[in-house]
């Protein structure tokens, strides 16, 4: 499972510095997706565009891919950051959508903490 190291707050600070407008609890619920707490398909795109800055700090591509380049080619089947949160932590990238074109997928994806150290 390919790590991204980053505490729910830790996350929000770089969405919210890539011009994210949603809370720190807001994205909390986005990703355990909590009906009626989805974000618009911009702000989903920001926080992957988050996760994906990480992933390339850790040099690993990007392995999330955007909801919006997925519904232009017609491959919407799922949201890879919805559904796949598990104890507080986010598990995106799982060797389906999102896996890194670099690495192949072990057993999972990408690992948030919700505010815990890991």
């Amino acid at each position: 499972m390919v790590d991204a190291g980053l505490t729910l707050p830790e996350l929000w600070l770089r969405y919210f510095g890539l011009g994210g407008m949603n809370t720190e609890s807001e994205l909390g619920d986005h990703l355990d997706d909590i009906p009626g707490r989805a974000f618009d398909d911009g702000q989903h795109d920001v926080v992957v565009q988050a996760l994906n800055e990480r992933f390339m700090e850790l040099h690993l591509d990007h392995p999330i891919p955007y909801r919006r380049v997925l519904q232009r080619a017609g491959r919407v089947a799922g949201d890879p950051l919805h559904g796949v949160a598990d104890g507080g932590q986010l598990a995106a990238g799982d060797g389906q959508v999102g896996a890194s074109p670099r690495r192949p997928p072990a057993s999972g994806g990408a690992r948030t903490t919700r505010g815990r150290p890991r």
